[in-house]
C-alpha cells in the first residue's frame, strides 16, 4: 500500500489529478514541493520554502517525487560555506527547464548532472569545509 504524503491525502480527488502508480492524486497547485517529502528528508532542506538537499538527499528526494508522477522541472546548485552562510553556486548553475521531458526522463538526467556535479564539486574541493547542495524544482 503507497501511503500519500499529508499534503496530497488531506486534499480531495479531483479530474484535474496526477496519476502516480496508477493512484490519481489531487492536482497540487501551489503546494510547497518540501511537504510532499517525507518529513526526514524535508527536515534536512537548507530552506524552509524551497527543496535544497545534500547529494545523497536530493537523490532520495527525486526517487521520491518520480514515483509520485511529479515532473522535476530542474535543479540549481547552492552552497553552505563553512561560516553557515548559504547561497548560489555559481559554477553550479543545474539545469535549464526540463518541461519537455517525460518524469522519468526528467528524474533521470537530474541524478546524472547532480552525480556527475557532485562529483567535480568533491574533486574541486577536496579539504572540505564549503557543502554542495542542491536546490531540486516540481511541478505541483
Amino acid at each position: 500500500m503507497m501511503l500519500l504524503p499529508p499534503a496530497i491525502a488531506a486534499q480531495p480527488l479531483s479530474s484535474a489529478g496526477v496519476v502516480a502508480n496508477h493512484i490519481q492524486i489531487p492536482a497540487l497547485e501551489g503546494v510547497n514541493a518540501l511537504t510532499l517529502l517525507p518529513p526526514a528528508i524535508a527536515a534536512r532542506s537548507l530552506s524552509s520554502e524551497e527543496v535544497v538537499l545534500s547529494h545523497e538527499d536530493a537523490l532520495l528526494a527525486i526517487d521520491h517525487f518520480e514515483s509520485l508522477g511529479l515532473l522535476i522541472l530542474g535543479w540549481e546548485g547552492w552552497v553552505r560555506y563553512r561560516d553557515g552562510l548559504v547561497g548560489h553556486a555559481s559554477a553550479h548553475q543545474g539545469t535549464g527547464s526540463l518541461d519537455h521531458l517525460s518524469v522519468r526522463d526528467a528524474a533521470a538526467f537530474c541524478r546524472q548532472t547532480i552525480g556527475l556535479d557532485a562529483t567535480a564539486w568533491a574533486w574541486q574541493h577536496p579539504g572540505g569545509g564549503d557543502e554542495l547542495y542542491f536546490c531540486i524544482t516540481v511541478r505541483t
